[in-house]
């Protein structure tokens, strides 16, 4: 189960193992250190890999620590269970993402439902019948089912003026996953990038392409996790003060690549970033910040984009540019489509 999430690399998953796997050793330690919902860390610890997790939401540190560290325990199926017999309650899901503040995020039963089980939740863990990893567990569990139910077009930015039918189902909390064992060495962190201190063998980045901030697209989610009375919501949208992303801002990014490289080759030798043709910055751009430290090679592949509504969908050209730190500087580029497209479909 993962969330409907703009720039989602889960189609890409087949591009992006491709590439790694061709030019790093198996079973390294992976940073995944824009993760978003995780499906890139999340795939290559299956794989075997150690996984170094960041991101700057809060959503998203939730739900990569309980897929990347907690286990699908007893404890957490009699929980689920008890939690779905619950009543929904009056809280703040629903005072400020229902009709209850006019913001038709959810319906009332639902808004109402994951107040109660957002609630329960916190009990649970002052009272000691859940740990940290059952916590995250469920809190993750609970972010996933509810956005099945969310009336929006996959991003928060706005809601549906009329109820679409999956928002009309009722709210059933599901487990994130069903791994009983989750034995691992992955961390999990919730930091700014330049704040990274870790020594990683592979390194993937999956920075925001474009001015729109994730803050502001998922508020709703960051809220849940929270779950402040305090926070004043602001706006049809029920916006509060959120992390705005330097990568997300023409004026702040080129400046922030350049930190984050002069940082990272610092941390790892093999460096692979996702980027797409519709960005903030060009390839060239991006290029030249990355050949100060390295051998770079591009890889291009062509894929239907993201879209809310069938008027701004289209091909999109997405980029891995992979510096590798030990080699004197060249530039190379493989087209993935023309050249390599039968391995992508074999996988």
């Amino acid at each position: 189960m993962t969330l409907n999430y703009i720039g989602s690399k889960k189609k890409l998953i087949p591009f992006i193992d491709h590439v790694i796997s061709s030019n790093t050793e198996p079973k390294s330690t992976l940073g995944d250190l824009f993760a978003g919902t995780g499906i890139v860390g999340e795939f290559f610890f299956k794989k075997g890999f150690n996984i170094i997790s960041n991101d700057k939401e809060k959503y998203s540190y939730v739900i990569n620590y309980a897929t990347l560290k907690s286990s699908y325990t007893d404890n957490i199926k009699e929980q689920i269970d008890i939690l779905n017999k619950l009543d929904g309650i009056e809280g703040l899901i629903y005072n400020n993402y229902s009709s209850k503040a006019n913001r038709l995020f959810f319906t009332d039963e639902n808004a109402k439902k994951a107040d109660a089980i957002r609630n329960k939740i916190d009990e649970l863990k002052k009272n000691n019948i859940i740990n940290e990893d059952e916590y995250y567990f469920l809190l993750a569990s609970l972010i996933q089912s509810l956005d099945k139910v969310a009336n929006t077009t996959s991003v928060y930015g706005a809601f549906l003026k009329k109820l679409k039918k999956s928002a009309q189902k009722l709210l059933i909390l599901k487990p994130i996953h069903t791994i009983e064992k989750n034995e691992n060495k992955n961390k999990i962190f919730n930091k700014d990038i330049l704040e990274i201190d870790e020594k990683i063998d592979i390194i993937y980045l999956d920075p925001p392409y474009v001015a729109r901030q994730y803050g502001a697209n998922y508020c709703p989610l960051n809220f849940l996790v929270e779950y402040n009375s305090e926070i004043k919501l602001k706006g049809v949208s029920g916006l509060y003060d959120y992390y705005k992303s330097p990568f997300a801002s023409k004026a702040k990014a080129k400046k922030a690549f350049e930190n984050m490289f002069k940082l990272l080759t610092t941390k790892s030798d093999k460096i692979f970033l996702s980027y797409n043709n519709q960005g903030i910055l060009s390839t060239e751009e991006i290029i030249d910040i990355m050949k100060i430290y390295g051998s770079v090679t591009t890889y291009k592949y062509s894929y239907k984009k993201y879209q809310a509504t069938k008027q701004n969908g289209g091909k999109t050209k997405e980029y891995i540019h992979y510096l590798n730190c030990d080699k004197k500087f060249k530039i190379k580029e493989i087209d993935i489509i023309k050249d390599e497209k039968n391995i992508l479909k074999e996988k």
